[in-house]
C-alpha cells in the first residue's frame, strides 16, 4: 500500500479513533477528579487568588523561588484577569473549576470555528489531544488566547476599534502574547496597535487599582521569581539550555532570543504578503518566548494549524504526538526531548503550506 492509500485508510478510520480517544479521555478525566489534580492549577492561579481578593488581600505569593516550588500552583496572572475571574471565588471550588473549564470549551470551540473548521474530526483531534487534556485538567487559560487570536485573525483587516479591543484584551489577558503588538505594526495596523497597548494599560491600570500600588511594584519580582522556579522544569528554550549545561542566567536569555528571531519572521512574512504566517510567526514568538512553558500552551498553536488544516489531514497527527509527553513539566529527559520536538515541529507544519494553497489569500469574515 501506498503512504497516500495508507493516509486515506487511516483517516477513514478517524471515528473508531475518536470513539477510542472519547472513552480514553473520559477515564483519564475521572481519574484526576478522584486524585484531586481536576483544576489544580485554578485552585491557585483563580479561585485562591479571587478569595484573597475578596477579603482585601494580595492574591500574590512572596517572590520566594523555593516557597513557589512548594506551592506548585502560585497566582502570576495580571492584576486584570485575577480581578475579573474573581467571580469564580464565589462559588465552591471543583464547582467554579468545571464552570471555568465549560467557558473554556465554549472559546476552544468558538476559535476554531472562527478560523474556518468545519470538519467534526478537526474538532475531535483537537479536543482529544494532550494540549487540550492538561490544560482543561489544570483548569489554564489557553483556551480564552486562542479565541482573541482567532478573532484576532478574523478582524486582521477589519475597520474599527474591534482589532485593537480584542489584542489588547488578549495580551493584558497574559502577557504571554505580547508579539501580537509587532504582528500589528508589521502588518500596517499602527493604529490598532496602539489602540490595542492604550486597551492593555487602561486594564492594568484598573486591575492594580484594585489590588494596590505595592502589588505592582512586587509583581516583577514575582516573575523572576516564578522564572528561577519553573524555568527549568517546562519545555521552553530555557529549560533546553539548562538541560545542555547553561548556566540558569545565560539560559533566561534563550526565550528572549526564540522570540525576536520569530518577531523578525513575523516582519519578514508580513512584507511579503503572507499574513497568515505573520501572525503563526507572532503566536509562535510568544509561546517560545515564554520563560515558563508547559505543553498545555501548544493548544494556541493546534488553532494556527487550523488554519491552513481546516480539514483533516496526517498533519493533524502532530496534535496526538504529545500525548508521547503526557505532562505540563517535563520530568524526564525522554520527556522532554519529546515534547519540546512537538512543540518545533507544531510551528514548523504551521507555516508549511499545502502545494494547492496560496499563501496569505484566506479573508478573514468581517463580523
Amino acid at each position: 500500500m501506498s503512504v497516500g492509500g495508507l493516509s486515506r485508510a487511516l483517516i477513514r478510520l478517524a471515528p473508531l479513533y475518536a470513539a477510542a480517544g472519547v472513552v480514553f479521555v473520559t477515564l483519564a478525566f475521572i481519574s484526576c477528579v478522584h486524585s484531586g489534580l481536576f483544576g489544580y492549577d485554578f485552585h491557585g492561579t483563580i479561585w485562591e487568588a479571587g478569595k484573597n481578593i475578596l477579603h482585601g488581600r494580595t492574591p500574590y505569593p512572596a517572590p520566594d523561588p523555593d516557597a513557589l516550588v512548594r506551592k506548585g500552583n502560585p497566582a502570576v496572572y495580571p492584576a486584570p484577569t485575577l480581578v475579573a475571574a474573581t467571580p469564580f471565588a464565589l462559588l465552591p471550588m471543583t464547582l467554579s473549576a468545571a464552570l471555568w473549564d465549560v467557558l473554556s470549551l465554549g472559546a476552544l470551540l468558538a476559535a476554531l470555528r472562527i478560523v474556518g473548521v468545519r470538519d467534526w474530526r478537526v474538532y475531535a483531534v483537537v479536543l482529544l489531544s494532550c494540549p487540550a487534556f492538561l490544560s482543561f485538567k489544570l483548569g489554564q487559560i489557553d483556551s480564552l488566547e486562542a479565541l482573541g487570536c482567532a478573532l484576532a485573525w478574523r478582524w486582521r483587516r477589519a475597520p474599527g476599534p474591534r482589532l485593537a479591543l480584542c489584542v489588547g484584551v488578549t495580551f493584558a489577558l497574559k502577557l504571554l502574547l505580547w508579539p501580537l503588538l509587532v504582528w500589528l505594526v508589521a502588518i500596517g495596523r499602527r493604529r490598532a496597535a496602539a489602540g490595542a497597548l492604550a486597551v492593555a494599560l487602561v486594564e492594568a491600570v484598573a486591575g492594580w487599582s484594585v489590588l494596590g500600588l505595592s502589588s505592582l511594584r512586587a509583581y516583577p519580582h514575582l516573575i523572576v521569581a516564578a522564572t528561577t522556579a519553573f524555568g527549568d522544569k517546562g519545555y521552553s528554550l530555557m529549560a533546553l539550555g539548562t538541560r545542555l549545561g547553561i548556566a540558569s542566567s545565560p539560559a533566561r536569555l534563550l526565550p528572549v532570543a526564540g522570540a525576536l528571531a520569530l518577531c523578525a519572521v513575523c516582519v519578514w512574512a508580513s512584507r511579503r504578503g503572507r499574513l497568515d504566517d505573520a501572525l503563526v510567526a507572532a503566536v509562535a514568538a510568544g509561546v517560545l518566548g515564554s520563560p515558563v512553558l508547559g505543553l498545555q500552551y501548544a493548544l494556541i498553536l493546534l488553532v494556527w494549524l487550523a488554519i491552513t488544516r481546516p480539514r483533516l489531514s496526517p498533519a493533524w497527527s502532530v496534535a496526538l504526538l504529545f500525548w508521547f509527553a503526557p505532562a505540563p513539566d517535563a520530568t524526564s529527559a525522554r520527556m522532554f526531548v519529546v515534547g519540546f520536538a512537538c512543540l518545533v515541529t507544531l510551528i514548523v507544519v504551521g507555516f508549511w503550506r499545502p502545494a494547492v494553497q496560496a499563501r496569505g489569500v484566506r479573508n478573514p469574515v468581517a463580523a
